[in-house]
């Protein structure tokens, strides 16, 4: 069973600098990093996808 993903190339903010994430729909996610690593823009811009 293939899943469906978010996927994001080339993200561009604060600290990140062309970062590419592929997350799968439908499941349970956890975005960890150090602090001041940009996860809360990430989810910012994937809340309206």
């Amino acid at each position: 069973m293939g899943y469906e993903y978010i996927e994001i190339t080339g993200a561009k903010a604060l600290n990140l600098k062309n970062v590419n994430l592929r997350i799968p729909k439908e499941q349970i996610t956890i975005l960890t990093g150090e602090s001041d690593s940009d996860k809360s823009s990430i989810l910012q811009d994937i809340r309206y996808l």
